[in-house]
């Protein structure tokens, strides 16, 4: 506190009561805030809204929950607005990704037939020909049939040597 009253031309003990009425410090940082052009973010307030519009639309992008955190805080720099606390913007987060969920399912629902659910299936399935499941399978390596090596016009050559 010396060295703020110190830059401020006051004398040391002339803040030494601050903070003690708890609505001082908040009462300042709303001012400051003012100021400098920043804005508070109450529940269901318009920047509220766009700050989850804004994580369900990265959500649909990336499911990283940390990513999702980290845009969120950039997002809200960028509008100046003052940041709620980590756990309200860790439940936004929450929310953004199981909306994310729920709106990647209405759009590809009808694209998953029983047949594509069963064929979905047994790429997960331990394969004993393979000795691990079809999908380690496919995104260990290129497999090329031997049957195709050295084939004219395949370029095939040095594959899965």
């Amino acid at each position: 506190m010396a060295q703020l009253a110190e830059r401020l031309g006051l004398e040391p003990g002339a803040l030494r009561g601050y903070g003690k009425r708890a609505q001082t410090r908040s009462d300042h940082l709303a001012k400051v805030a003012r100021y400098l052009g920043w804005k508070t973010a109450a529940d269901g307030s318009r920047e509220m809204k766009e700050l989850e519009q804004f994580l369900l639309e990265r959500a649909m992008e990336h499911d990283s929950p940390t990513l999702l955190f980290n845009l969120a805080r950039e997002y809200l720099m960028s509008a100046k607005v003052i940041q709620p606390g980590a756990v309200t913007l860790a439940k936004m987060v929450g929310t953004a990704r199981a909306g994310a969920g729920e709106l990647t399912s209405q759009k590809v629902g009808h694209l998953l037939t029983l047949q594509v659910r069963q064929d979905l299936g047994l790429v997960l399935m331990f394969d004993a020909g393979l000795g691990m499941t079809m999908l380690a399978w496919l995104t260990t390596q290129c497999h090329v049939d031997e049957r195709f090596r050295g084939l004219p016009g395949t370029g095939l050559a040095g594959y899965g040597a």
